[in-house]
């Protein structure tokens, strides 16, 4: 899975609805990783 299918899927759950996936450690590997990458996340 690219970095961008793992954007599409995962910043919306994360930055839209709101909704606290089901593993936090998960959730929070993630977050760190789209914020020390920008560039696939171009809203914020």
């Amino acid at each position: 899975m690219s970095v961008e299918n793992i954007s599409t899927i995962f910043s919306p759950t994360l930055f839209c609805t709101g909704v606290v996936p089901s593993l936090p450690q998960q959730q929070h590997m993630l977050l760190h990783f789209m914020i020390r990458t920008p560039r696939i996340v171009p809203y914020v």
